[in-house]
């Protein structure tokens, strides 16, 4: 399942940008791409959720800046969610466009990035770009149930005004985050 989204998308009342895989026997990917110029505006939802429940994994480039929607400033839930509960594949997130603002923040978290299944052996990776992240709890959250590998990297700030800059759980894989810019 694969969508590239060309132009801005605003939703006022909910997730703004859903792609899914509900197959448990898929093998496919689910990859979400935004286009830069755009934007992605959500109130009561998340700005981009990609969750796959079959073995390809979930790939999400965020090149357009997300932010709340038309209910008000501080009413976007997460910014990203993309989460695999297969066996196999790995979870991919760059945002180059920001996730949130000082002014206008993700309520729960910038970005969440995971590997639910512990039978999983993907490897799950974060990519925060100039743009940054801007959040009330964690900036960055990053989980893997699995064998597999965390890694975070970060040329933008992450910001959190009440939480952690950046949260990793890796089970039994290692971590890694190069932090490039502030963590706060």
């Amino acid at each position: 399942v694969s969508a590239n989204i060309g132009g801005s998308v605003r939703a006022d009342n909910g997730i703004a940008i859903f792609v899914g895989n509900a197959n448990v026997a898929s093998i496919g990917l689910v990859t979400v791409t935004t286009t830069a110029g755009q934007t992605v505006r959500a109130s009561g939802g998340d700005g981009i959720n990609a969750v796959n429940f079959g073995t390809g994994g979930v790939t999400v480039v965020s090149n357009a800046p997300i932010s709340s929607g038309g209910a008000g400033v501080n009413t976007l839930q997460s910014g990203i969610t993309a989460i695999s509960l297969g066996t196999a594949g790995n979870v991919s997130v760059t945002t180059n466009g920001a996730v949130g603002t000082a002014t206008d923040r993700a309520q729960i978290l910038g970005v969440v990035a995971a590997i639910l299944n512990p039978a999983s052996t993907g490897d799950v990776s974060v990519a925060i770009g100039s743009g940054g992240v801007a959040s009330v709890n964690a900036g960055v959250g990053v989980q893997n149930a699995g064998t597999g590998t965390v890694t975070v990297s970060n040329t933008g700030s992450v910001n959190s005004s009440t939480g952690t800059g950046i949260v990793t759980d890796a089970r039994d894989g290692a971590t890694f985050i190069n932090a490039n810019a502030n963590v706060t």
